[in-house]
């Protein structure tokens, strides 16, 4: 006779559904970046010389207001300059100009309102995703702090929440 398995305790199994939930969240961060990949190709392609990653903070802000290269070339530098990426972050004249610049000569084909409107949506979506993740983070954080073997884990170096959290939701208390 095999012997009996031992149930998760509620604080693992906590950490277990807060695990599986920042997984998925992760995947659809992911996978809205790599739509807006796909939109800023067939919109302004230059784009992302000047802002490698689609999915940063700077990215969605300049692209939910500027979806395309058509609105970038009728935008002033000074208002693109003063666009907020976050509460301390402006984007600057330099970057305003460089984008502009760029969207002048762009080969980016597709301005219509469709393109802008799932830009906007898929940016819109982003950030909510990276607010949803700071929020799952805090709350993986505070149960491996309540949790006996996560708490000790965390303790170890090189051993943050995001490899101890996957590691008491896997194994438990064994």
């Amino acid at each position: 006779r095999p012997p009996a398995s031992r149930l998760a305790d509620a604080a693992t199994e906590e950490l277990r559904e807060l695990v599986r939930l920042r997984e998925r969240l992760v995947q659809d961060f992911g996978d809205r970046v790599r739509a807006l990949h796909r939109l800023v190709d067939l919109g302004f392609p230059e784009f992302t010389r000047h802002v490698h990653d689609l999915g940063s903070q700077r990215a969605t802000a300049l692209l939910t207001a500027f979806p395309t290269a058509e609105a970038f070339r009728s935008a002033s530098v000074s208002r693109v300059a003063k666009l907020r990426s976050d509460e301390n972050h402006k984007i600057g004249r330099p970057l305003a100009l460089a984008l502009i610049e760029d969207a002048q000569r762009s080969v980016g084909a597709h301005h219509g309102e469709a393109y802008r409107l799932h830009v906007r949506t898929v940016c819109e979506h982003l950030d909510l995703l990276r607010r949803q993740l700071r929020a799952v983070d805090g709350d993986i954080e505070r149960h491996l702090d309540a949790h006996e073997i996560g708490k000790l884990l965390t303790t170890i170096d090189g051993i943050g929440s995001e490899i101890a959290a996957p590691l008491v939701a896997d194994l438990g208390d064994t």
